[in-house]
């Protein structure tokens, strides 16, 4: 929601979601508490990248001129 309202498209959404998944964290024991939230992050970022792309492919392309 909040890339919404910064006016993120999908995809720039993803790329931010799997830059933090990819961001260290300052512990050990905190990279392993993260380590399944990380994981869920960029199955989320994966997913809306290939919803987004498979959407796009399917809209008609610009219409010949009559």
């Amino acid at each position: 929601m909040e890339g919404r309202r910064e006016g993120l498209a999908f995809l720039e959404m993803a790329e931010e979601i799997e830059k933090a998944a990819a961001s260290p964290l300052r512990t050990e024991a905190g990279e392993v508490l993260a380590a399944d939230r990380r994981r869920i992050m960029l199955e989320f970022a994966r997913t809306l990248t290939r919803e987004e792309e498979e959407f796009r492919s399917g809209l008609p392309g610009p219409r010949p001129p009559s």
